[in-house]
């Protein structure tokens, strides 16, 4: 297997070829060949092998070839350059070579790894974290801690790096002239004047150098914090040390045996410059040591917020006074004093960071900023409490005194804090108006306008605010508080003119509250405090009002919508009350207020009317009590009584009124008695059983009304059955029986059977009977066909009787067979009550019944039937006719067709065909002897209408005269008449024919004249 076919192993190959120009690409490839599977591992994810380390030697002194090896386990080994590449997670490496450089991260470290890491820290990773602005989920003052800790871990490099060499280099003998350290050699040097001479020039150089740096104590401040003064010991000490370190070398040693044993006054010199030396060495390492324990407390001075800082000044202030205790170089006055002034500096350094951190001051949040000012004069108050305890502690031990100079200590800070505490009153000056515009006060908008103008004002005449060096500041804001003063003069007379239009008590305390949020400044403060006793002045009048109200209230006082009346009464007392005592309590908060002598009448208003509030609620609430232990015997009564034949749920509106009492008393938060408290607790029981009594009446009275009038004997034991099983709750059980769910489900279980049978029985009713008597009492039995023959009208109307005769007898079956079902359903409910039944009598009779109303219908059928006939053949009957008759002239006469005999003959037909309807109607089962045609033909009405029919042609006698006698004016003239006459005896055809034409020249001629109609 090649390995370097895949993408991943080429790319890193390739990355390897780079980074080693040296190394032939033969090696590296049987480097990747022996070592492919640990590369595979590696692309393919393995969670083992997450980094390859490409390490190289190439040994210099040594001929052989540059060796270059694979690390995955362990750390780098000792080498001159090593390619690290790591896999930034557990996934495999794309095999796309665009998304190989996304999954991996390389570098090469040359051998100097500290030099490497201190130059990616200081030149990249601080400026990008310098300038990263998205910091996700992680506060600012973390932010700024991780920024702070990085760059100490940079000094601390630059320091390691630095202190590889010594900082300060000795010279060194001549090699010609350098012996071995030996005795012998000193000896026989010590005479040569050449190598005395030559010696001495070196270690004047020694004391030269030494006593330049020792004399260098001067501290370069790019710091002016506490850091300085540590960095300075500590690089002293390194170069005193380098010193120390180098003289203790044999080149070194061996210079002053040989000026000691030649009895050089040089040698003295260095003796004391050597003594100078040590003190130097010890005093710098006992510093450090000493100030090295401070870090830990100086180290949150440049990263951590003034809250934070608070917390470790007393530890601070602690370490400072032991060292100043116990330090014996460093615990002299100018070095604490000089450490203190550092720390108040850098603590100043730190508030100003935390205040402009947010912006300029200008744009930042009111609140915010005032929160970090505020922050910054605790920070100092607590400073100097710590450093004053500390003073206190040592003057009580009696050993050595903080007579520091306070005022070189403290002078700036106090000063920086002055300017805070100004900033403070100037911001929060900005927060009150800011306050009164948001409020939107009616007629402040000029007087606001006009603050926020000079707000401006003051905005373009300082730009660093917290430059506490600056005096110019303190002038200006001299200037822009005189006129807020003004200002505030015109506030003041505004807010009187608002207390003096509010005339409760309570009202103007809410208000008095509301300003005293708002304006913050000691001068509207002190104005505020003085509205008190005006507010106190007019609560005694207040105080009058209200026992003049509860006097002409307490007999029937105004309650709370759909309040009952003694928790409405409770109500009313109470806010009378709150009236009076919510603004005494605040009242009470004012000493000045209540040590007064006007005070002393008010109290004693305040305590008359409250006494006299308190006794009216104590009586209602007692005479409720006694009016509970009556009104819970309303539970004893029934669960249903009955009045006027009527049923009704029997709940006393006492027990309703008693919950609705007790509930809104227990909210008020008074004490009710126990038997209130047992039915409150049952309240939902009562409400349940209430509601399904009434919803099971209801239903009772809802399937009672359901049932039909005609069937009410049918149903009768069926709701006697009912009835049964409502008995116990109209006699046995009360309101606090157990059984009530039992007795409902009872009730519940007949109901729902009755609803059952009346429901099929309702639905046969509608559905089959009175569906088919409806059908059957809305038919027709006569037809009238427009422009039928005589012949034709009798035919269609025997045909027409045929089919409906049919369909009569098949719904006059389904009517039956629904009586029967009808009385199927009600036999087949399961009775409870074994005395419960339905007597044969009453079957019998609700047959009866609906056959009585199917004859009623059949005889209304054929009765409406035979008036509709008689109503066609009325001479002034609606279209269309039921037949029409013709008038023939037949010279000499005028005939009628068909002929009336033909027509009575028709309507005979007609008329039996009618009655002939129910013939095939078969009789009832219960009635067999009862055929409905011969019921229907002995009717009296039916009787009367077939004899009207049966002369019917005598009625259309008279008016076809009237009609036929319309037409006598066109008969023959005589002279016509004679004329027929002899063409009727004429011999010959010639005759017949001249005379007829000559008689009907004549006709026409006539006609004419009749018709008055005018021709040539």
């Amino acid at each position: 297997m090649n390995i370097l076919k895949d993408t991943r192993a080429k790319y890193i190959y390739e990355r390897v070829e780079e980074s080693f120009p040296s190394l032939k690409p033969l090696s590296i490839q049987e480097l990747f060949e022996k070592n492919s599977e640990i590369i595979e591992k590696f692309v393919s994810g393995d969670k083992i092998i997450h980094k390859l380390l490409f390490e190289y030697r190439n040994e210099k002194n040594v001929k052989q070839e540059p060796e270059l090896t694979i690390n995955f386990d362990n750390a780098p080994s000792k080498a001159h350059k090593v390619l690290y590449i790591i896999r930034k997670d557990n996934n495999a490496i794309s095999t796309k070579e665009a998304l190989i450089p996304d999954s991996i991260v390389c570098g090469i470290l040359d051998g100097n790894t500290m030099e490497y890491l201190h130059t990616i820290i200081d030149q990249v990773y601080i400026p990008l974290l310098s300038t990263q602005e998205n910091w996700g989920k992680t506060s600012n003052e973390q932010s700024k801690e991780l920024i702070h800790t990085t760059k100490r871990l940079s000094e601390k490099l630059n320091e390691v790096l630095s202190s590889k060499g010594p900082t300060v280099s000795l010279a060194k003998p001549a090699p010609e002239k350098q012996i071995p350290n030996t005795p012998n050699a000193i000896m026989e040097v010590k005479d040569k004047e050449s190598i005395v001479s030559h010696y001495e020039g070196i270690v004047q150089s020694w004391i030269n150098e030494i006593q330049r740096v020792i004399d260098d104590n001067m501290i370069f401040e790019t710091d002016p914090g506490p850091n300085s003064e540590i960095e300075h010991w500590k690089n002293r000490f390194m170069k005193l040390n380098s010193i120390m370190e180098q003289l203790k070398k044999d080149e070194y040693k061996v210079v002053n045996s040989v000026l000691s044993a030649a009895y050089s006054p040089v040698y003295t010199l260095w003796r004391e410059t050597d003594i100078k030396l040590t003190d130097a060495v010890n005093e710098a390492k006992d510093n450090v040591r000493y100030l090295s324990t401070l870090e830990k407390y100086i180290e949150p001075l440049y990263s951590s917020p003034p809250s934070h800082i608070i917390e470790i000044i007393p530890g601070l202030m602690k370490n400072i006074s032991m060292m100043y205790s116990i330090a014996k170089y460093y615990s002299s006055k100018e070095k604490m004093e000089k450490l203190l002034v550092k720390i108040s500096l850098q603590i100043i350094q730190n508030c100003k960071y935390t205040i402009e951190n947010g912006g300029r001051l200008w744009d930042q949040d009111t609140d915010e900023l005032l929160s970090n000012l505020k922050l910054c004069i605790s920070l100092k108050e607590e400073y100097e409490r710590c450093f004053f305890l500390e003073k206190a502690k040592l003057q009580q031990q009696k050993g050595r005194e903080f007579d520091f100079d306070e005022l070189k200590i403290f002078g700036k800070l106090r000063l920086f804090c002055r300017r805070i505490e100004t900033l403070i009153e100037l911001f929060l000056t900005i927060d009150q108006f800011n306050a009164l515009k948001k409020h939107n006060i009616e007629g402040m908008d000029e007087l606001i306008s006009q603050f926020f103008t000079f707000v401006d004002e003051l905005k373009r005449k300082s730009s660093n605010l917290l430059d506490y060096q600056r005096n110019a500041f303190d002038n200006e804001y001299m200037v822009f508080n005189k006129k807020i003063i003004h200002l505030e003069q015109y506030l003041q007379v505004f807010i009187n003119t608002w207390f003096e239009n509010i005339s409760s008590s309570e009202q103007a305390l809410d208000l008095l509250k509301k300003f005293k949020s708002i304006l913050k400044r000691d001068t509207l403060q002190t104005e505020l405090e003085n509205k008190y006793t005006v507010i106190f002045h007019n609560y005694g009048f207040q105080l009058e009002n209200i026992q003049k109200l509860y006097e002409k209230f307490k007999v029937k006082p105004p309650l709370v919508r759909n309040a009952p009346p003694v928790a409405g009464k409770v109500i009313w007392c109470r806010q009378l009350m709150r009236r009076i005592e919510e603004p005494m309590q605040k009242f009470k908060q004012i000493p000045t207020i209540m040590q007064s002598k006007e005070s002393k009448k008010i109290i004693k208003t305040f305590n008359k009317v409250l006494l006299g509030l308190l006794r009216f609620e104590d009586s209602w609430l007692d005479a409720w009590r006694k009016y509970a232990e009556k009104a819970k015997d309303g539970l004893q009564a029934s669960l249903i009584i009955k009045i006027d034949d009527r049923l009704y749920v029997n709940f006393d509106i006492e027990i309703i009124q008693l919950i609705r009492e007790s509930k809104w008393l227990m909210r008020l938060g008074v004490e009710i008695p126990e038997s209130a408290k047992n039915v409150l607790l049952q309240e939902h029981k009562f409400k349940a059983y209430f509601n399904e009594l009434t919803f099971v009446l209801k239903e009772r009275s809802r399937i009672i009304s359901n049932v039909k009038n005609d069937l009410l004997p049918l149903l009768e034991p069926h709701l006697d059955e009912l009835e049964k099983k409502l008995e116990p709750g109209l006699s046995m059980l009360t309101w606090t029986s157990m059984n009530i769910p039992v007795y409902l489900k009872k009730i519940h279980k007949i109901l729902e059977k009755l609803e059952d049978v009346t429901t099929k029985i309702n639905d046969i009713v509608e559905g089959r009977i009175e569906k088919n008597i409806k059908e059957i009492g809305s038919t027709l039995l006569v037809h009238f066909q427009e422009n039928s023959t005589i012949e034709q009208l009798a035919e269609i109307q025997e045909k027409r009787s045929r089919e409906i005769s049919e369909q009569i007898n098949i719904k006059s079956i389904d009517v039956e067979r629904a009586v029967n079902d009808i009385i199927e359903s009600a036999l087949s409910f399961p009775f409870e009550e074994t005395r419960m039944e339905v007597t044969p009598e009453v079957i019998d009779n609700l047959r009866n019944h609906f056959h009585k109303i199917m004859q009623h219908t059949l005889l209304k059928l054929t009765t409406r039937s035979l008036y509709a006939l008689r109503n066609k053949l009325k001479k002034d009957s609606s279209p269309p006719p039921i037949l029409q008759l013709s008038i023939d002239l037949t010279l000499p006469d005028v005939t009628i067709k068909p002929s009336l005999f033909d027509v009575q003959e028709i309507i005979d037909r007609i008329t039996l065909s009618i009655l002939g309807c129910t013939k095939s109607v078969k009789p009832w089962e219960i009635r067999k002897d009862i055929n409905f045609h011969n019921e229907i033909s002995k009717d009296k009405e039916i009787i009367k209408f077939v004899m009207l029919l049966t002369g019917a042609t005598q009625i259309l006698n008279d008016g076809l005269d009237e009609y036929v006698g319309s037409f006598n004016k066109y008969q023959y003239s005589p002279y016509m008449k004679c004329l027929e006459k002899e063409m009727i005896g004429s011999k010959t055809d010639i005759d017949r024919y001249m005379i007829k034409n000559l008689l009907l020249l004549f006709y026409f001629k006539e006609l004419i004249s009749i018709l008055n109609i005018n021709y040539l």
